[in-house]
């Protein structure tokens, strides 16, 4: 006798049957599979973007802190480069003082050379070169004044520039 199995083993219908629901439960499982797969790739993908979010936020804040830091320390700079310039300003004024002073020295010096001169032919003539040498000496002190602040503010511009970029610069000296 043959079994009952092998019987509906050889039945065509059966066959397809048993075919079919192998073919559903592997379709299904694979389904199953694919929806797997796609969910762990959608959580990989949401990790990596918080990831990112969390890099860029990070970066942006170092950013915003590096910024903070720069700004202060170019205001110090601008300060202190402010200082410098009032100081050469105060140079430069009492510098214009002094020269004040000299004019008024050298014109005091040409006065009485003046009126000597009107009596005594010979000495205005020594009185006249000593003048005009105050003269020049005036000129040149008032020139020397106008350089010495020229001075002044090219160096403190130079020594401001370079506060500023060893403030800014990393690395610089």
């Amino acid at each position: 006798m043959i079994p009952a199995a092998a019987l509906l083993l050889r039945n065509p219908a059966v066959i397809a049957l048993v075919a079919a629901l192998a073919w559903g439960a592997w379709g299904q499982w694979r389904v199953h599979s694919i929806a797997v797969d796609m969910a762990n790739e959608r959580a990989a993908r949401s990790a990596d973007r918080a990831a990112y979010a969390s890099a860029a936020a990070s970066a942006s804040e170092a950013a915003r802190a590096e910024e903070h830091s720069n700004t202060v320390k170019v205001e110090r700079v601008a300060h202190a480069n402010a200082k410098k310039a009032k100081s050469a300003a105060a140079d430069a004024d009492a510098a214009r003082s002094e020269l004040d002073r000299l004019r008024d020295t050298l014109a005091a010096a040409d006065r009485p050379a003046s009126s000597a001169g009107a009596t005594d032919p010979g000495p205005a003539a020594g009185a006249d070169a000593a003048t005009r040498a105050r003269s020049v000496v005036a000129e040149c002190a008032a020139t020397l004044v106008g350089v010495a602040a020229a001075a002044d503010a090219c160096a403190a511009n130079l020594s401001g520039l370079q506060e500023y970029v060893r403030a800014v610069v990393p690395g610089a000296r």
